[in-house]
């Protein structure tokens, strides 16, 4: 092997992604431990020939495929023979320096390659060093990186990267796992993908702004989102994942303008009092990074937060704007609740989330006065064990002093006829993302007032099944779609029913603390929605 490699090594020099190991002249290359999640990534046999002046042997990172340079030196790398013009192959060789057809009458060595240039090399040789075992503690930069990456895997974070990099050259027509395979990264769009990255998550909102949908494959396909096209790659594992699909979230956008912008669009130029100029403010503050990193960390919806910073939660009101996003952020990275106490059977538990959104029958904002006292460990609760220390790790199983508390609480109406988006419905409503999205028109203003009067009307059948759980006996949903059903107060297919009907059907009336009429403003338009639900008359549907 000395002959092949240009110097003698054994296997326990053999480190990760650094030789290429060939036993034998007729034999394989052997990529030893490699640490990328996919050996997709490996395909392409290429060279530099200033690394090999210096050293006569294969380093196996110059064979991944989204890279087309050396890191250490930045020069092009060679996948062809110059003179032949046949593509690298080190199964049948006459010497790693030489083309396997021409032999010694080519020594690739010889090759004048260009280097490589980039506005952003901090940010390339951050993604090269993922890979490259000859910079050392290059994989170390993993652990600085924001909370939801800091501990992936080198490897995923490097086919992150490749990914992002496909996104900013639009090469998304293609699947990803087509594109890890066969496509080569600009240099300069690795670099911006690295810096992206590095400043998770506004870095990456940056760059799918500017992408929006991508087009998938085939002309008659439809648009998809880089979620998808990462998914397709197969290279990301589920923590990834997850994190990849909540800044998608957060940076969807509805027609020109991201969807905190939207805000603006949907208030009309007559509104009342100042509410422009406080929705003007509160989406400037939306937009900036420290506030979007702390709606990342927290997982809650930036009105919530921004609730929570008017109610004194985060600290001091801040003199400056430019103070409130980093005062908010450094709450958000401390909001733990490790403290309660944790709980493995919670089979007759309610979810806080749902346990809040069921019993709290007044208007605007609740969250900041539920979070004080959670933080101060005066309400009752357990941890589920499984769900890490956020909000939707806690369970409630003592409804007595929840309710009496839910009953009594304060609310914050200030920014109730705020427009709300849809992560947002989604959070006070305690649904999925997709399901607020399918359930109300956000082309048109929804508000916390809004929420409030469709809560009046009508209810979620999986509601229904907590108030069941807290007199005692829970049934199931499936059980209670027949039984409304039977009664003529569901319609099949519905997951919304009417709510004051239900409740009497059901004997619940007693557990909920249903507010007298409220002015007739605060009505619900059915003709909203966009489902068809039992309740909308035949001319709205």
């Amino acid at each position: 092997m000395a002959d092949i490699l240009g110097t003698p090594v054994g296997d326990q020099d053999l480190a990760p992604l650094r030789y290429a190991r060939i036993p034998g002249e007729l034999g394989r290359i052997d990529f030893f431990r490699a640490s990328l999640p996919s050996r997709q990534l490996m395909a392409r046999r290429r060279v530099s020939p200033r690394s090999l002046r210096e050293s006569a042997h294969s380093k196996a990172i110059w064979h991944l495929t989204g890279l087309t340079f050396d890191p250490q030196n930045y020069e092009l790398l060679v996948d062809r023979c110059p003179s032949c013009q046949t593509e690298l192959n080190f199964i049948y060789t006459s010497g790693i320096c030489h083309c396997h057809r021409c032999g010694p009458a080519v020594d690739l060595r010889n090759i004048q390659q260009p280097k490589i240039s980039v506005t952003d090399k901090e940010a390339l040789d951050f993604v090269t060093g993922l890979v490259d075992p000859e910079r050392k503690g290059g994989k170390d930069a993993v652990s600085s990186l924001q909370p939801d990456l800091r501990d992936a895997n080198a490897g995923h974070i490097f086919s992150l990267c490749i990914l992002i990099a496909a996104a900013i050259d639009h090469q998304q027509r293609q699947s990803g796992r087509r594109f890890i395979a066969a496509t080569a990264a600009n240099p300069e769009s690795l670099a911006a993908a690295g810096r992206a990255v590095l400043s998770w998550p506004e870095g990456l909102i940056d760059v799918l702004a500017d992408q929006g949908t991508f087009k998938s494959a085939t002309e008659k396909g439809e648009a998809h989102s880089f979620t998808t096209f990462c998914k397709h790659s197969g290279v990301l594992n589920v923590p990834l994942m997850s994190a990849v699909r909540n800044v998608v979230m957060l940076s969807r956008v509805g027609g020109t303008h991201p969807r905190w912008l939207r805000r603006l669009e949907v208030v009309k130029s007559g509104a009342v009092g100042n509410l422009p100029s406080e929705l003007a403010h509160f989406a400037a503050l939306s937009a900036t990074g420290p506030f979007i990193k702390a709606v990342a960390a927290a997982k809650m919806p930036s009105l919530v937060l921004y609730d929570c910073y008017k109610n004194g939660l985060t600290g001091p009101l801040c003199e400056r704007f430019e103070d409130i996003g980093p005062q908010i952020r450094d709450w958000s990275s401390r909001l733990s609740f490790g403290h309660v106490s944790t709980e493995f059977d919670l089979q007759s538990a309610v979810p806080l989330r749902n346990l809040v959104n069921i019993m709290f029958r007044k208007r605007g904002n609740v969250w900041p006065f539920v979070l004080e006292q959670l933080l101060k460990g005066s309400l009752p609760c357990k941890r589920s064990p499984t769900k890490g220390v956020g909000l939707d790790s806690l369970y409630i199983t003592e409804f007595t002093t929840w309710r009496a508390f839910l009953a009594n609480a304060p609310s914050m109406t200030d920014r109730a006829d705020f427009p709300l988006n849809s992560p947002e419905v989604a959070f006070f409503l305690n649904m999925s993302l997709g399901a607020a999205q399918t359930l109300f028109d956000f082309k048109r203003m929804t508000t916390l007032n809004d929420l409030h009067a469709f809560s009046r009307k009508f209810i979620f059948c999986d509601n229904l099944s907590d108030l069941t759980a807290i007199n005692g006996k829970r049934l199931t949903t499936e059980a209670l779609h027949r039984q409304l059903t039977a009664a003529g107060i569901r319609m099949p297919g519905d997951r919304v029913v009417r709510r004051a009907e239900s409740l009497q059907f059901l004997g619940l009336v007693h557990i909920t603390q249903e507010e007298e009429d409220e002015p007739e403003e605060l009505e619900f338009d059915v003709s909203r929605l966009r489902f068809k639900w039992s309740d909308v008359p035949a001319s709205a549907r």
